[in-house]
């Protein structure tokens, strides 16, 4: 069974550092998105980017902690700041999530991913935000093992 093709438009935002450098390279930013729809593709969703990348000159906003609490006010206040006015996916690249213990996280108003954490979390995050859950790798006798699809 195929699934009808859907463009999915998102909006970056970057976040710079205290010294005014992004977290992430302006030119990274067009091979992730087309490395994760690689995998997207699968499923039949293509990401396109929506306008410029934007930057967010926000100390606060590089590192968060406490991202799969239902409320957080640092990372809600970040995604608060920004409208896409419900048009596009909102993809947030801070410093680190979680001390560098989380690649990325999906929340009601956007998708953060860590500095470090490449196209396949993004793609990753996606589908979350798509509704679907997390499929894990089973070894023979059927248990669930700890590395995700």
């Amino acid at each position: 069974m195929s699934c009808p093709a859907v463009n999915v438009p998102v909006t970056v935002w970057i976040v710079k550092k205290g010294d005014g450098s992004p977290i992430r390279e302006l030119a990274m930013i067009p091979g992730l998105l087309a490395d994760a729809n690689k995998i997207l593709w699968q499923r039949g969703l293509t990401l396109v980017q929506s306008g410029t990348v934007r930057y967010l000159n926000n100390d606060a906003w590089r590192n968060h902690t406490n991202v799969l609490a239902e409320t957080n006010a640092v990372i809600d206040a970040m995604m608060d700041s920004t409208n896409s006015m419900g048009n596009a996916v909102e993809l947030y690249f801070v410093e680190t999530l979680e001390g560098g213990d989380a690649a990325g996280v999906r929340r009601p108003k956007g998708i953060a991913i860590a500095s470090g954490a490449g196209s396949r979390t993004i793609a990753h995050e996606v589908f979350h935000d798509c509704g679907l859950e997390d499929i894990y790798i089973a070894d023979d006798q059927g248990n669930p093992l700890l590395e995700l699809v």
